[in-house]
This record gives structure tokens, sequence and C-alpha cells, in this order.
């Protein structure tokens, strides 16, 4: 595949000489900057990338842009969840925090708006902050540090709630890839390179290109894929554009990412997918997404969201109050649920290198097995091996054992005295 589907048929609209910005792989073009994975960006003119796409070691892409995969809130009447862990115990998570796990030495990777290091729910949680378009780095929408609230976030009470994260002990190394929602394809594919050097062990990208998806032969995806060889686990959000099939974007359908879809588990007791989150199959036949966390329930005018740290500017556009908190909704949330999960079973020794153990702990919707809509189903752990709590002994059971020990004792004493006289 020496060029895209989409950067084909847009050369075939332009003039021989006008210029389209690229992503060239496979060989340095003319004035190209390096973006990682055998990759550059570049901007040429329509001759030059078709001299280029004749060369069979090279492949050219056009380079698309990215948003944030969060959920428009205006006008929805805001239930909030019942308590700060109530994302916790929809995922189980509850279980291993009560066996001290909770993410300790983790370094998750998050590739965002940035984060805001002064979040009450995240001082002392961001190990390092990075921007690859220019400025501090800092959040200033809100969403990547509700993305890291959910992963990482210590307990804090905001106006409408309390919050805290999956893995509160974890850390978190933001690389910023957008300040207005908006991104590109080679600023995410520099974020991973960034990352990969970090050794970071878990990366989280709440951000995709529309639908249709590629099949997982765009250069971000095939980036994914060769750090899930390297041994780092991506987590991957599988968009908002449901309930319709091939409703996923890229790098959503990437071969080796941890697509995370959102389950509906409030307002629908029935447990069903979420009526936002994108289906399968990919434009290859390929089934994603792969699980389904809680990005919140949606039924009508009534919203059950996800209380989450934010930033100001987001706060007073969805609900007016300016405390650092926000009632969001997307599979912008329901995947950094999972990567804090991994975040979990990566303390506690239990992850495997495919991270199918996960499928160790979901809960299958109809049809059986994975299928299009749901994956494997929604992540719950314990679902198989919840740790067993200490059995407690009644009053009566108690009461009963000291009788039998006064009686052991007292047939002790008896017999040391008769073998005395």
């Amino acid at each position: 595949m020496p060029m895209d589907k989409q950067l084909e048929l847009k050369l075939m609209s332009m003039r021989d000489h006008e210029e389209v910005e690229v992503i060239v792989c496979g060989e340095e073009p003319p004035g190209g900057k390096y973006i990682g994975f055998n990759c550059w960006l570049a901007k040429l003119s329509k001759c030059t990338v078709m001299a280029l796409s004749a060369k069979p070691h090279v492949t050219i892409f056009e380079n698309k842009t990215i948003r944030t995969l969060d959920l428009e809130v205006l006008g929805k009447q805001f239930v909030p969840l019942p308590s700060y862990d109530a994302n916790a115990y929809y995922l189980g998570a509850l279980d291993l925090w009560e066996i001290g796990l909770s993410g300790r030495g983790i370094r998750v990777g998050i590739i965002d708006s940035g984060v805001d290091p002064n979040h009450p729910a995240l001082q002392g949680k961001i190990d390092k902050l990075i921007s690859v378009i220019g400025g501090d780095g800092v959040d200033r929408l809100g969403h990547g540090t509700a993305v890291a609230g959910m992963i990482a976030g210590s307990y804090v009470e905001g106006s409408l709630g309390a919050t805290q994260g999956v893995a509160p002990n974890s850390s978190i190394v933001s690389v910023q890839v957008t300040k207005d929602g908006r991104g590109k394809i080679s600023d995410a594919m520099m974020a991973l390179d960034i990352l990969r050097k970090e050794k970071v062990d878990i990366i989280n990208i709440s951000m995709g290109a529309a639908p249709p998806d590629s099949g997982g032969t765009d250069p971000l995806s095939m980036a994914i894929d060769q750090l899930s060889q390297e041994g780092i686990h991506v987590v991957v959000a599988a968009g908002n554009s449901g309930p319709s099939p091939r409703s996923l974007g890229d790098p959503a359908a990437a071969k080796t990412a941890i697509t995370v879809g959102s389950a509906q588990v409030v307002l629908d007791p029935k447990e069903v997918v979420a009526p936002f989150s994108s289906r399968g199959p990919t434009s290859d036949g390929r089934i994603k997404p792969d699980y389904l966390g809680t990005g919140g329930s949606l039924s009508g005018n009534i919203m059950e969201a996800i209380y989450l740290p934010s930033a100001g500017v987001l706060d007073k556009k969805v609900d007016g109050v300016e405390d650092g908190f926000a009632p969001l909704m997307g599979t912008s949330f329901s995947a950094p649920q999972i990567a804090g999960v991994l975040a979990l079973l990566k303390e506690g020794g239990l992850l495997t290198p495919d991270a199918n153990v996960l499928q160790n702990y979901a809960i299958d919707y109809p049809p059986q097995g994975k299928d299009t809509d749901s994956g494997w189903g929604r992540v719950v752990l314990g679902v198989r091996e919840r740790p067993k709590p200490k059995k407690r002994r009644s009053s009566n059971s108690m009461a009963i054992l000291l009788l039998l020990l006064v009686l052991a004792i007292s047939v002790i004493l008896y017999v040391i005295f008769r073998k005395r006289r």
C-alpha cells in the first residue's frame, strides 16, 4: 500500500504543484520532520508525493485530524453517581484495593489535552508534563485532566459529589497533543514515541478520527501495534459514533490496541451497550471493540454521568460550577477506567503481555462470545477470581469454642492431678 485511499482521492483533485501535508514512512522526504516509528511529517507537492509513492519501501498517509471523545452534556438532566467509589464499584476494583493494590509504581502515559498538575485530585500524581505542540503542557480544556483523574485521582470532594481514580497510587506522564480538542495523527505519533522512551507501562488515548476506520493500516494504529510488541499496553477509546455498525475511527481499529466502548449500567438494569458507544466491525472485518467500561448512562434527557476532575473552563460550560469538577460522558472516560484496571493488575503481577487476562474479568453481553457491539463484555475485576473475604465467626460460635477450650483445660488438669496422686 504505497498510499492510503483517502490521500489518493484527495490528490486526484489537486494540481501538480499544489502542496499537501502528509506522513511519509520508510524514507525521509525533503524537509521532513521526524515523528518516530521510521515516519516523517512533511508538506509536499502532488508531484513529489507521487514520485515517493512509486518506491516500494515507502508508504504515504494523509495527516488526519483526531478529536477528544467526550459527549456534549448541555441540556441534559444530570444525575450523579451514588458515591465517590461508584466507578471502582462497577469495575470491581474495591476488592483489589482491599488487598493493597492501588497502582503503586505503575506509570501511565496519557495522550490528550494535557493535565492540570495543581488540581487537588492530581497533586503529586504527575510524573512529567510534556507538550509536542508548544507551551507548558498544562490542560486548559479539561479533557486530559478528567482522563488522568479517572486513572490516578486522589479522593477529593467537589460541589456535586466526590471522586477517586481507579489506580490512585499510579503516576501520570502526560503528553499534550491538543489545546482545543482537535489534534493531528502526527502529533499523537510523536507522543507515542516520547512515551516509549519514557518506558511507561500503559498508555491511554481518548482521542480518535471520525469514522470510517482504516482497518488498522493508518500510521498511528501501526505505531500502537509496534509498542504492543514491545510490551506497552495501549488503551484506546472506541468513539461516540454509535449505535450504527462500522462506526469506529482510527486508532480504535488498531490490531493490538485494547479498544474500549461504554456500557450503560445505571439507567438500564439489563446492562446494555450505551447508545453512543461506537460499534464494529473494523473495515477489514475484525471484531472491535474489545471490552466495555462505564462511560455514563444516557436515557432521553437524563444522564447518569461520571463526576471527574476537570478544568474551570469546562466546568463553566457544563454545569456552571468552577470548582474543578464536571459531570462527563463518553468512551473517553470508559477507556481510562480500563487503563486503571491494567495498572492494578500490573502491580499485582497478574497482567499478561497480551492483556488477554481481561477476558477472565469480562461479563459477557449477548450474543455469547466476543461481538462487534460489546467485545468480550464489561470488565469487572473479581468476576472469576474475586478475593475471598475473611469469615467472621458468630458470637455463638465463639462461645462454643471458649466452652470447649475450658473443658479441654479441665481434662488436662484432672489427668495431671491424678498422676501426681
